[in-house]
């Protein structure tokens, strides 16, 4: 893990010295390419999580999005998030990193092999390529066009509303669901309603395979009277 100038010289170890440094956690820096022993192109296999603030003009922003974007092309397990942030680490920042680290953490710990994956949500994040990356077979579903920026992914990605594709996917078909996001979109009819959530939930227990998980990980405000609420 590297902040600013330890981001660049994390993301130099772990593309240089990938038998030692197996990921990286990078934040407000960037790849020099000129600390590499080879072209950005030629490096494979790399999972990495990248953050940089948009608003940072102690390391340029675009250093860092151009450099790590042009790594992800043949890399699909590398993350690259942006915040509205200068230079340093923000609690948003902080908190998408420790969802990051938690949801791989849960998913490794069930074992076995080329389960059938659904990330409901899925959004500009690269977790269904990083999955899909160690083996097992992967859709991401999202109802916002978005390029993740990636040539060589065998997830299957569905540009559709979660509630609807969900209806899609047969009984007991799916070893695992991953939700790290898309409640947040579900709007609670009324202060103790969540309608969106509960067919959801539903909709899950209906796909899963007998034994199968739901990993869920999301902020939740049992407050809040719009947005997400569980």
């Amino acid at each position: 893990m590297g902040f600013s100038q330890g981001a660049i010289l994390s993301w130099s170890l772990l593309l240089d010295q990938p038998d030692i440094f197996r990921r990286a956690v990078c934040m407000s820096g960037y790849i020099n390419q000129e600390l590499l022993e080879k072209p950005l192109e030629e490096y494979r296999d790399v999972l990495a999580y990248g953050s940089h603030g948009s608003q940072d003009f102690t390391v340029p922003y675009d250093w860092a999005k151009s450099s790590i974007e042009s790594l992800r092309l043949n890399n699909p397990a590398v993350i690259f998030n942006s915040f509205p942030d200068g230079h340093y680490v923000s609690q948003e920042n902080f908190e998408a990193i420790l969802k990051w680290i938690s949801i791989l953490r849960e998913f490794k710990s069930i074992g076995g092999s080329n389960l059938k994956v659904v990330d409901l949500g899925a959004g500009p994040a690269s977790l269904p390529h990083i999955i899909s990356s160690l083996g097992h077979d992967v859709t991401a579903i999202d109802i916002a066009d978005i390029d993740h920026l990636v040539q060589q992914s065998l997830v299957k990605m569905v540009l559709g509303d979660v509630l609807y594709e969900l209806k899609e996917i047969p009984d007991e078909s799916v070893d695992v669901f991953i939700d790290s996001c898309a409640v947040t979109h579900f709007d609670p009819k009324g202060y103790y309603e969540n309608k969106g959530w509960r067919e959801v939930a539903y909709g899950v227990s209906r796909a899963l395979k007998s034994g199968g998980r739901f990993i869920l990980s999301s902020d939740v405000d049992l407050y809040a009277t719009g947005g997400e609420f569980i």
